[in-house]
C-alpha cells in the first residue's frame, strides 16, 4: 500500500524519481526502491515525503485513524489466547506426569534409546575423539568409515 501511495502522490505532484529524491535528500535508486517495495523510507523521510505531498502521515502510509467517538481497535488477544493455551497445556503435562510417574519414565526412555547420549572424550594421545570408543573406524584410501555397535555408519573424507 506505501508503495503504491508514494508512486500515486508522487505522479499526483508531478514530480520524477529525480525531483522527489533532491527534496529528500537521497539517490533516485532509492525512491525506486521505495515505490517498488524492496526498501520502506524511515519515518524522517515519511513525514518529510508528506508535507512534500500535502498529505497526512495516515494518508501516505494508508492507514486510517478511527473516527471521532470510536473506540481504537483492540489487539492482542490472539496473542493472549495462546499464551493461555501454552500454560494449560504446561500445566496438564505436569499434571499427568504426577499421576502417573511411570509413563514418564517410559517417554524418557524411549527418547534416550533413540538418541544415544555419548560425551566426546579425550585419547590417550591427547586428541579429542570423533566417535564414542566403541565404534569401528576402517579406513580404506581416502575414505574414513564409522560403524557402530547399532549398525550406524558414517562415511566422510580424512583430513
Amino acid at each position: 500500500m506505501l508503495q503504491e501511495n508514494i508512486y500515486i502522490l508522487r505522479r499526483k505532484a508531478g514530480l520524477s524519481q529525480e525531483q522527489l529524491a533532491e527534496r529528500l535528500e537521497v539517490t533516485r535508486q532509492t525512491v525506486s526502491k521505495w515505490e517498488t517495495g524492496r526498501s520502506v523510507p524511515d519515518l524522517e523521510k515519511l513525514e518529510t515525503m508528506a508535507r512534500v505531498f500535502g498529505v497526512t502521515l495516515n494518508e501516505l502510509t494508508g492507514t486510517e485513524e478511527p473516527a471521532p467517538g470510536q473506540p481504537a481497535a483492540r489487539t492482542g488477544h490472539m496473542g493472549m489466547a495462546l499464551c493461555v493455551a501454552g500454560a494449560d497445556c504446561l500445566i496438564l503435562l505436569g499434571v499427568l506426569s504426577l499421576a502417573a510417574p511411570q509413563t514418564a519414565e517410559q517417554m524418557n526412555a524411549s527418547y534416550q534409546r533413540q538418541r544415544p547420549a555419548y560425551v566426546p572424550q579425550r585419547g590417550s594421545d591427547g586428541r579429542r575423539r570423533v566417535a564414542p570408543p566403541e565404534t569401528k573406524i576402517e579406513k580404506t584410501g581416502g575414505n574414513r568409515r564409522k560403524q557402530d555397535e547399532k549398525g550406524f555408519v558414517c562415511t566422510g573424507r580424512t583430513a
